[in-house]
């Protein structure tokens, strides 16, 4: 079982192949050397561009998809992709590349990875090349890449994904991004969600309304805004 909290420190540092090897351990490979990750493990995950992807380098990148490695592929567990990856990474080069031959721009959802930094312009780059910010989304309907605009407090992200189709009241109770913005204190995430018509009249699995939530935690400027002041 990964430890979430290291995962997405060490995940932050994904230039480097062997931390993206060693803590992912989604390709199958013993190990946290470099040769492995350059030799791919295709057999096991499918997916060894993501790892090649993840070296940065660009002259190993194209040779493997002259190779023809998969640039479609997704890595179990983590659900991430060849061009998902170089958006986490904000390497906008490789990004082009990979469009330019073929990179479907939805796999892997990188309109999701990319609001873990907080990737404005990356975002919008790759909406213009076609992501959809409802790729992928929970079991309520609710746009995962919306989902974590709003985790990470990236006001900018959470209005450019609403304006591109992200439904800021899908799912609702324990799922919607209200709660998830009131639960978590973000006062400019609540305001900029009600602006955006966000409903107030759900309640979670534990009965609690969003005016609930605020109260129990003491958030007085988000009770206020709840309540219209």
């Amino acid at each position: 079982m990964l430890n979430r909290k290291r995962h997405t420190r060490l995940w932050a540092c994904a230039g480097a192949v062997s931390l993206c090897v060693c803590v992912l351990g989604a390709c199958g490979c013993m190990g946290c050397g470099g040769d492995s990750a350059r030799r791919g493990c295709e057999g096991s995950s499918g997916c060894s561009l993501v790892f090649i992807v993840a070296r940065g380098e660009m002259t190993d990148i194209a040779e493997a998809v002259d190779r023809g490695s998969k640039i479609n592929c997704v890595l179990p567990r983590m659900g991430i992709g060849p061009l998902a990856m170089a958006a986490r990474m904000g390497r906008r080069d490789i990004v082009e590349y990979l469009l330019t031959r073929g990179a479907d721009p939805n796999v892997g959802d990188p309109l999701r990875w990319v609001a873990v930094d907080g990737q404005v312009d990356m975002a919008k780059l790759l909406i213009a090349a076609g992501s959809d910010v409802n790729a992928r989304v929970s079991r309520g309907g609710v746009s995962l890449a919306l989902m974590e605009a709003v985790q990470r407090r990236n006001a900018e992200l959470v209005a450019l994904y609403i304006e591109e189709g992200g439904n800021v009241n899908a799912g609702g109770g324990d799922d919607c991004v209200l709660r998830a913005a009131v639960v978590r204190g973000y006062p400019n995430i609540v305001r900029l969600l009600l602006a955006r018509g966000a409903r107030t009249d759900w309640r979670d699995s534990d009965g609690k309304s969003a005016e609930d939530l605020a109260r129990d935690r003491g958030f007085d400027e988000i009770l206020s805004l709840l309540r219209g002041n």
